[in-house]
């Protein structure tokens, strides 16, 4: 017979090789805590990798700039919810996030319907890619073209955001 003991006093520790270098997993930290877009909350939407947010104007019109020196502060959104839908409430005007039948983005309407539908999807790029229909049978992407300020609707081009939560 086999004679079995307890050793209960076995210690075991992890080995943490010595090393002098610092390792950064990604990229360098920007400073913003970006977060997942959910009704009830504000947020700064921000190009990926940029300092740009989504703005509007008086006007309406929507365009990215610099968070630091747009003189307008119109940029912080309330995100909503109606049919399973999210929809950006523009904080300065009350206005939604929504566009026109000539594919431009807009924050002109007091009320949430099918041109300010939005959903938002998750991009193995990072950030995420913001999806509104257009007329009953396309998502089409908000995005900026190349060389453009301006915020379109467009079915081939991609734009990242993030979002950064404001109490």
């Amino acid at each position: 017979m086999e004679k079995l003991t307890d050793d209960s006093s076995t210690v075991f520790t992890q080995f943490t090789p010595e090393t002098s270098e610092q390792t950064v997993l990604g990229e360098i930290w920007d400073g913003r805590r970006y977060a997942v877009p959910w009704p009830g909350n504000k947020y700064n939407i921000f190009m990926n990798d940029t300092n740009r947010v989504i703005c509007s104007h008086d006007e309406g019109g929507l365009y990215v700039y610099d968070i630091e020196h747009d003189v307008n502060k119109q940029y912080t959104w309330l995100c909503v919810e109606k049919n399973g839908y999210f929809g950006f409430v523009n904080t300065h005007s009350g206005r939604f996030m929504g566009h026109n039948s000539h594919e431009k983005m807009h924050s002109a309407t007091f009320h949430h319907e099918a041109w300010e539908f939005m959903t938002v999807r998750k991009h193995p790029d990072g950030g995420y890619e913001l999806l509104m229909p257009h007329w009953w049978h396309t998502l089409k992407k908000v995005c900026v073209l190349p060389g453009s300020d301006d915020v379109v609707l467009r079915q081939h081009v991609t734009t990242l955001w993030q979002f950064v939560k404001v109490d």
